[in-house]
């Protein structure tokens, strides 16, 4: 674990799901950003004993009047101004969304220089797993007021409203109706049987890629989101900011193969998570 003073240090707030058992949402955020010397506030959406993938179990929606009720405690708080930084996530509800729309507000008025990375959690190839209403509150409430944007293609689409055939289109989408640090996980790939990850950082466009692995592993976003905010709030250039957070993520999903584990085995990865081997091809796409 890196020491905790040293100047990357920040305090973050994760606005997600939480799982008793697994690795996945609120689970992943703070195990990688406490990894790295951050200090963690959690609020969490939904609570479960583990992913829908392990099986069936009994799901625990925050109400909204419990979150509203969190959120002004948070925001009342004298503390409050220790806050960096924010990651929303994963949403059961579109009043959830409101909510953290108007406490993430409070926050900045509090502390300008907070930052707010939104992951818009919405679903994969396989079709979206959230509401239609949060889908349109997420892309309503959030992201216009995001400082930095991770989507997966799929939902990148679902906030265009189209589809995309290659990154060209992707990254020009991205310019016009964004213009701001976008990280986009399952991007279009230039090597064969590969995984692309795109980063726009305003300017340039680095396409990092490692060799694809079937698995039905999930918190793979979870990890990249948490890295993305790491290396971006310590000033990593974007050649290096996505290069590192793209290593990681593969040399977590390589150990976690080799382990046989059902979840990310984040606990036992034996690498840094800031500094992780180099196993990642980049190619400067503008």
């Amino acid at each position: 674990m890196r020491n905790k003073t040293e100047k990357t240090a920040k305090t973050v707030l994760v606005i997600s799901s939480q799982v008793i058992r697994g690795a996945v949402g609120n689970r992943v955020n703070i195990y990688v950003l406490e990894q790295l010397g951050f200090s963690v506030w959690a609020m969490p959406t939904i609570i479960m004993p583990w992913q829908p993938r392990q099986g069936v179990s009994h799901k625990l929606a925050v109400t909204a009047a419990d979150f509203a009720a969190f959120a002004a405690d948070i925001a009342a708080s004298p503390k409050a101004t220790e806050i960096d930084a924010v990651i929303s996530g994963y949403f059961v509800a579109p009043e959830q969304v409101e909510i953290a729309a108007d406490l993430i507000k409070n926050l900045k008025q509090k502390r300008p220089d907070c930052l707010f990375l939104c992951d818009p959690i919405m679903g994969n190839e396989n079709g979206p797993y959230v509401l239609q209403s949060v889908m349109r509150a997420v892309g309503e409430k959030l992201v216009p007021m995001a400082d930095l944007v991770k989507p997966n293609r799929n939902e990148l689409e679902w906030l265009c409203g189209q589809q995309f055939h290659d990154n060209a289109a992707m990254v020009a989408t991205i310019k016009a109706r964004f213009n701001r640090p976008f990280f986009v996980s399952s991007a279009f790939p230039i090597r064969p049987e590969a995984m692309g990850n795109l980063y726009y950082d305003g300017k340039e466009v680095w396409l990092a890629e490692h060799p694809a692995f079937a698995t039905e592993l999930n918190g793979f976003g979870d990890i990249i989101a948490s890295l993305f905010l790491f290396h971006y709030l310590r000033g990593a250039k974007a050649q290096e900011l996505v290069q590192k957070t793209c290593a990681a993520v593969y040399a977590c999903l390589s150990w976690t193969l080799q382990c046989g584990a059902d979840e990310l085995a984040l606990a036992s990865a034996p690498f840094d998570w800031a500094a992780p081997p180099e196993k990642v091809e980049l190619t400067r796409l503008v």
